[in-house]
């Protein structure tokens, strides 16, 4: 796939286009680099250099704290 964000598997990127295109806006590196400080990569990315799921747990919670509404839920 071209130009696919790094860090995120496949079945995210398809289950929740919403916050990986919000995470690769302009300016969102900050918001991420909040979310992740200074982790060292063993702990942050698995074999594949995915994010593991934990992290992919904190993505969404940030995505959503940030008042953002996922695009697969029913609540507005």
């Amino acid at each position: 796939m071209i130009n696919r964000p790094l860090g995120y598997p496949m079945w995210f990127i398809a289950g929740y286009p919403d916050i990986v295109n919000y995470f690769s806006l302009p300016g969102q590196d900050k918001e991420m680099e909040g979310l992740f400080g200074d982790i060292p990569t063993e702990e942050g990315l698995d074999e594949n250099q995915t994010f593991k799921m934990s992290v992919l747990r904190k993505i969404v919670d940030l995505y959503k704290k940030s008042g953002n509404v996922l695009e697969v839920s029913n609540s507005k």
